[in-house]
């Protein structure tokens, strides 16, 4: 039961004249907020930051690449603009390495230890997760061989990408934060978070 609130003012005697000035009673008052209000805040404290705001652990790639023959991060991740293969729809090419360098890519740049590539991804727009029927292709290179232990190259069976937070400017996507999952026949996986900045050098 909530307790209600009664304030009551003392009786005031004037000094001039001998008639008391009367108790005044001040109607009950419910002091706590309403239900309704408690579940706004609750709600309003669990929504997390803006979709369209990356900052802290947001902006970190912690990918796990794990085959039968062992494992291996992948630390950071870029993409560029380009064109859908056989078409003119303009969809991300994604990149996800460790080693190398970690500057927007060229071709002078030096080999990485490993590559995640990501082809045909729509453009993120919200939080809708992207598979192979929205026109996905992944592929995992494994340049220093301690990952696959035998072959550089795997292709991905299924993948999906889901969009966690979408940077823009001007209009155009700068960055975006993502969850990921990828399949290998060679009993691998790609999964866990990225962070992908946008590199001039990778537009097409």
């Amino acid at each position: 039961m909530k307790l209600r609130a009664i304030a009551i003012a003392a009786a005031v005697v004037v000094a001039c004249g001998s008639d008391p000035v009367g108790v005044v009673v001040v109607a009950p008052t419910d002091a706590g907020p309403s239900d309704a209000a408690l579940d706004d805040a609750a709600a309003t404290s669990d929504a997390g930051p803006p979709f369209d705001q990356c900052e802290g652990a947001c902006r970190e790639t912690t990918l796990t690449a794990k085959f039968d023959s062992g494992s291996g991060a992948l630390t950071r991740a870029q993409f560029g603009f380009t064109k859908k293969t056989g078409s003119t729809t303009r969809v991300i090419h994604l990149e996800a390495h460790d080693g190398g360098s970690a500057a927007c890519p060229t071709e002078s740049s030096p080999t990485t230890d490993r590559t995640l590539v990501v082809e045909d991804v729509p453009i993120p727009q919200d939080g809708s997760t992207l598979d192979a029927g929205d026109g996905l292709r992944a592929a995992f290179f494994d340049f220093k061989g301690d990952v696959m232990g035998s072959g550089v190259l795997a292709k991905a069976t299924s993948v999906s990408l889901t969009p966690t937070a979408i940077v823009k400017e001007g209009g155009e996507v700068v960055a975006f934060a993502a969850t990921f999952d990828a399949s290998f026949p060679q009993e691998g996986k790609v999964s866990g978070k990225l962070f992908a900045e946008h590199c001039a050098t990778m537009d097409e």
